[in-house]
């Protein structure tokens, strides 16, 4: 009889100090484990605290403490007490995580941060504690639930540096607790407002997402076009979209870069690519509309099995010349005849900016009007500036009799054979 009375008491103690299910911030004061409420939750995340009692700060520093938890199955006491032993002897718990403290916060306090749950999710805890001689506690059941997860996403309205072929976008963002592991935030495109959706074209901010203004480059724009863009924010483990609020800008029109120089046809006054005459052009290799950047044959689309793609001696004005693409109307590349008339009929003079170490050549028509192209690597000989090893080379639309190559403009009055697997950037023409 006395020996079952004793048993039974063992029982009760047990459950008084693993049971603390009712959120008792203080816990019995028999417990040497008190597990107290949650604190800092979001959707994402949640600090759990802890007491321990009955040990010197020295002897708690050198046990192990800290908390089990799970988010399924449902945990009680008397679950959290055989899932402790079986931690403790295997090393694992089934359908738990055990994460340590590092130190202890105010005497003999302590909490965890654990994180990777969903919204809306139960999490069943309790302090645990393994002495330095392997005396194991455990403290009272605790739950708390995860935030809704409620982000918030906003479109700028005010594009920037909007040009014939690119524009600057922002947006801002309230992640909500989350993280850039946990969302992708961006910008989606469309010609047309039906064509904003979720399966639509793109652009992914780069940067490390993080709450407040971020910014998007488009590039790759035709001129003279409407575009319709919305941020948006993706939360990958929910696979879920958040999205701001519909806006549209237009590009430049390409035709404002016309200049007639007198010759049988108009120049532009930049790159295609560029906006004006001292920005680096986008790069194209000869016949290709998409540059890919690595001026190599394999990454060449008009090299297959091992032969050049017949696309014409002259792409002018077809679907293999990128100023077409781009800024359509009567915009075209240059022939070589064009480039040559341009030679016999201009001349040119070196100029630089010095505060910017700047190069770049002049080149005036009969008009007496001009247009600039922008040099490299400039040097200063007998008070002159000129460019050394980086003659600005820029396409023409013809190509040589051999079917390697391409004539590009020299713009230091040469037209020259160049491999059309590379990529140089075009100075284009139009019709009047």
């Amino acid at each position: 009889m006395c020996k079952n009375i004793y048993y039974f008491a063992i029982a009760i103690l047990l459950f008084c100090s693993c049971d603390n299910k009712n959120g008792d911030d203080q816990g019995s004061k028999l417990d040497n484990v008190v597990t107290n409420v949650a604190t800092d939750v979001t959707p994402f995340s949640v600090t759990l605290n802890g007491v321990i009692n009955n040990y010197s700060v020295g002897d708690i520093s050198r046990g192990q403490y800290g908390f089990l938890y799970t988010t399924e199955p449902s945990m009680d006491a008397t679950a959290a007490e055989q899932l402790f032993k079986q931690y403790v002897s295997e090393g694992s718990a089934t359908g738990c995580k055990v994460r340590y403290a590092t130190n202890l916060l105010d005497g003999n306090s302590f909490n965890v941060t654990v994180s990777g749950f969903q919204p809306e999710t139960t999490i069943y805890y309790c302090g645990i504690f393994i002495t330095k001689d392997n005396k194991t506690y455990i403290g009272g059941v605790q739950n708390t639930i995860t935030k809704v997860f409620a982000p918030s996403i906003q479109t700028d309205a005010s594009p920037q540096d909007i040009g014939v072929m690119d524009c600057l976008l922002s947006g801002t963002v309230n992640l909500d607790g989350s993280t850039t592991k946990d969302c992708e935030i961006g910008m989606f495109f469309s010609t047309t407002e039906e064509g904003i959706n979720v399966n639509g074209s793109k652009v992914v901010y780069s940067g490390k997402a993080t709450d407040g203004t971020f910014s998007v480059k488009k590039d790759m724009l035709k001129s003279s076009t409407t575009y319709y863009y919305r941020s948006y924010l993706y939360h990958k483990a929910s696979e879920k979209y958040y999205l701001g609020d519909i806006s549209s800008f237009t590009t430049k029109n390409a035709d404002d870069y016309a200049v007639d120089l007198g010759l049988s046809v108009m120049w532009a006054s930049c790159d295609l690519g560029a906006d004006d005459p001292f920005e680096d052009g986008i790069p194209f290799a000869w016949g290709s509309v998409v540059p890919n950047k690595q001026g190599t044959l394999d990454a060449y689309e008009h090299y297959v099995n091992g032969e050049y793609v017949d696309l014409g001696t002259n792409i002018s004005g077809t679907e293999y010349d990128a100023a077409r693409e781009y800024w359509g109307g009567k915009w075209r590349m240059p022939t070589r005849e064009e480039v040559e008339e341009f030679y016999n009929n201009c001349t040119s003079e070196n100029k630089y900016i010095e505060s910017e170490d700047l190069a770049y050549l002049v080149w005036n028509g009969p008009s007496k009007k001009t247009i600039t192209v922008k040099s490299f690597v400039p040097y200063k000989c007998d008070e002159t500036y000129s460019s050394r090893n980086a003659i600005p080379e820029r396409w023409t639309a013809t190509l040589t009799d051999d079917a390697v190559y391409a004539y590009a403009a020299y713009f230091f009055k040469s037209v020259k054979k160049s491999k059309r697997k590379r990529e140089l950037c075009i100075r284009p023409v139009c019709d009047y």
